[in-house]
């Protein structure tokens, strides 16, 4: 893996065709939507799952519950991102069936968490130097 999802910078916003979302972080999403994300297109808004532990009650037998814990990993916060703003686009460009299509939604989540992920870049280039009476200086 090239790029670490802990590093990844999460916008406060983002315009999609021209309209303004505020991407939010909740502790509690997920119990209260019963999802890691949500989009809102009436009110611009996109909300995330902030990483970190959580729990929930599920079912072992019949009639026999037990409280399991997890983690919200970094990597799903920020595939997460990137499937809300998939949502975000689809509904710009009046695809409102593709983005209904939470199987479409959630292969390119994946596919531009993959592309952050294992992206490699080309290091900063440093100025060229030129020997001058020993010392070094900038090219100009």
């Amino acid at each position: 893996m090239a790029n670490n999802p802990k590093n990844f910078r999460f916008p406060r916003s983002v315009t999609v065709v021209g309209h303004k979302y505020r991407v939010e972080f909740v502790s509690d999403l997920y119990h209260k939507e019963d999802a890691y994300g949500y989009f809102d297109d009436d009110t611009k808004l996109i909300r995330i799952q902030s990483a970190g532990p959580l729990s929930k009650v599920v079912e072992v037998r019949d009639g026999e519950f037990e409280n399991v814990e997890f983690v919200v990993t970094d990597e799903l916060t920020v595939e997460t991102f990137f499937h809300e703003l998939t949502h975000a686009i689809l509904y710009a460009m009046d695809e409102d069936d593709l983005s209904d299509n939470e199987k479409f939604v959630g292969m390119i989540g994946k596919a531009l968490l993959e592309i952050y992920l294992y992206s490699e870049y080309e290091e900063t280039p440093k100025a060229e130097t030129k020997a001058t009476d020993d010392a070094r200086t900038p090219v100009e």
